[in-house]
């Protein structure tokens, strides 16, 4: 990775994470519902069939609702799961039967394995996302890899200041079809 590129994508994650942390939990709470209502009607649910979703952590857009929503419609969920030295994505049946992985993210205690080519949508977290879709994640570089050559729907959650005018890309950086925030609008991209 090209050292001013790592700086620039460094630089805006502690700017974005720092102004995340500072939100109050009520705040987080009440923009995530505004956010959860804005996905159960995006169009592009209909259709999926299986949906890959985040299980929040900390500051992030919560996603429980969300979860909650896709089993009760009958969507076949899965989640990013840590296994045998790697990431897989796994079936999550449940709320209930989950355990801490890396990092503290919550991740089935059984392991369903399904592969990246069957899932239809993904909704997926960032720290931050161009106004042209480019994300910026975490830098492990999780959901670049599970949803490599994925042709699934790529929607991006995030509260509005992590909406930046600019991102650099790297070939591997996953860019989103529709971001998702608490704003007026859904914004999404073309030509992704």
């Amino acid at each position: 990775m090209n050292a001013s590129v790592k700086q620039q994508k460094d630089d805006v994650r502690k700017k974005v994470l720092l102004l995340r942390d500072k939100l109050t939990d009520i705040e987080v709470e009440q923009k995530s519902d505004v956010i959860f209502h804005k996905v159960t009607r995006l169009e592009n649910l209909d259709s999926a069939k299986v949906v890959l979703c985040y299980l929040s952590l900390g500051s992030e857009v919560k996603t429980t609702k969300i979860v909650q929503f896709l089993l009760k419609i009958g969507k076949k969920v899965v989640v990013p799961a840590y296994f045998d030295d790697g990431y897989i994505l796994a079936e999550l049946s449940d709320l209930n039967n989950l355990i801490a992985g890396p990092y503290g993210v919550l991740q089935p205690k059984v392991m369903h394995e399904v592969n990246n080519s069957s899932v239809d949508l993904a909704i997926i977290p960032g720290v931050a996302f161009s106004k042209d879709g480019i994300r910026l994640g975490y830098g492990k570089g999780v959901f670049d890899k599970l949803l490599a050559g994925s042709k699934a729907v790529k929607i991006g959650l995030a509260f509005n200041f992590q909406a930046v005018d600019e991102l650099p890309r790297e070939k591997h950086d996953l860019v989103v079809d529709i971001l998702v925030n608490e704003g007026s609008t859904s914004l999404p991209f073309k030509n992704n």
